[in-house]
């Protein structure tokens, strides 16, 4: 695919944007696998524990 990206070889010009298109995804796909999915995991689990101990606690009066 990284051929395709930097437009080695003949007539690879007419592949370039999909290969940069391909790679691009490639990379976002990653970091969002890598980063964001657990970020957001770990935002959501915190939230649901919060939620979950102040409904646990009496109110005092």
């Amino acid at each position: 695919v990284l051929p395709l990206a930097l437009g080695w070889g003949e007539g690879a010009q007419s592949r370039v944007a999909m290969g940069v298109a391909v790679v691009g995804g490639l990379t976002l796909s990653t970091f969002l696998t890598l980063y964001v999915v657990p970020a957001i995991y770990l935002l959501i689990s915190s939230e649901s524990k919060n939620i979950t101990h102040e409904q646990n606690y009496p109110v005092e009066v």
